[in-house]
């Protein structure tokens, strides 16, 4: 079964660390013949199996599963990567075997850009990247969040400053744009 725009349909079964989202899904692909798509941050990484509930190759019960340590640790694997991988496994799922696929994970961003797209905005910016890290080891987490609050009070309300993946995102973007992040979301 394909959508309006002749792609394939996936479920999606989100939810908090440790709530049994993978023992659930085993079940549900089982029962409906689903492939698994697992859109967890950490799981992705090779070598990660202690610490972020990969589910044990003998639990998985012969259900394909997808998107599980195809990274290593240290390289950059980020929502706009994942949602490429996901249509990919998606799409070659249903085109060779009539198998659609659940989504299963933690990480909303991802689940959320792989349904709704991502922002038309800027694409990263290593430089800038590095500049900001290298404020955030010197200065903590809190300063950046400040740094925030001058140009995107939005956002700056929305952030927790320990969330500096996307502090340093949204300071990212108003440096290559001089727009802050909330407009770029509101526009979309």
């Amino acid at each position: 079964m394909k959508n309006q725009n002749n792609r394939p349909m996936v479920g999606i079964l989100g939810g908090p660390t440790a709530s049994g989202k993978s023992a659930m899904a085993v079940e549900i692909a089982k029962k409906h013949g689903l492939a698994v798509i697992s859109a967890d941050s950490m799981q992705v990484y090779r070598g990660m199996e202690v610490g972020t509930g990969l589910i044990p190759i003998s639990e998985r019960q012969n259900v394909p599963h997808f998107l599980l340590g195809v990274a290593e640790p240290g390289e950059d694997y980020h929502a706009a990567r994942f949602v490429v991988e996901a249509r990919q496994v998606a799409n070659q799922q249903w085109q060779e075997y009539g198998r659609r696929s659940l989504i299963v994970g933690g990480t909303g961003l991802w689940i959320q850009a792989l349904r709704e797209g991502l922002i038309d905005g800027p694409g990263r910016d290593e430089t800038i990247r590095r500049e900001l890290r290298e404020v955030l080891h010197r200065e903590g987490p809190n300063a950046l969040h400040r740094k925030l609050k001058d140009f995107d009070p939005v956002l700056h309300e929305r952030l927790s400053p320990r969330d500096h993946v996307r502090v340093l995102r949204a300071i990212e973007v108003y440096q290559l744009t001089g727009r802050p992040l909330s407009d770029w979301y509101a526009e979309d």
